[in-house]
């Protein structure tokens, strides 16, 4: 497949997966959309930020199969890692930026995400990889 092909494919997938709903989708595409997301919120603020922004929405121990389908398994141990670090925590109270500001100052996902930085490379070839040459993707171990 050419570039631009391949491009187009990546690109469609991700228009697709900012309007899809979750409940719509197939075993396949529920797993890419659960690890786009992961993805897409921890590049954008964090550990943090991600579980603020989505938790409340995906399922995280699917989530974290669905990672472990695509094979990369140090990703999936970090977020199993921030799991269990939010799911410790009573979840903070943010109401305001200087709330979010406040806590995202605490640093308490910072060896998490630093972790997630050292492999998030393997998430985005996996994730293209299974999108461009429509690979199924195998059952979590």
């Amino acid at each position: 497949m050419n570039d631009q092909k391949a491009l187009e494919k990546w690109n469609g997938f991700v228009a697709r997966t900012a309007e899809a709903r979750l409940s719509h989708l197939n075993e396949r595409d529920r797993a890419l959309y659960l690890a786009y997301w992961y993805q897409s919120e921890v590049n954008n603020g964090g550990h943090l930020q991600y579980f603020l922004n989505r938790s409340a929405m995906d399922p995280v121990q699917e989530t974290a199969a669905a990672i472990r389908a695509l094979r990369v398994n140090a990703m999936a141990n970090v977020f199993e890692d921030a799991i269990f670090l939010w799911c410790g925590t009573e979840g903070p109270s943010i109401e305001t930026v200087e709330d979010y500001i406040d806590e995202a100052l605490e640093n308490e996902f910072e060896s998490l995400d630093s972790r997630f930085a050292a492999c998030e490379k393997d998430l985005y070839l996996a994730m293209e990889a299974a999108v461009v040459n429509d690979l199924p993707l195998p059952k979590a171990e």
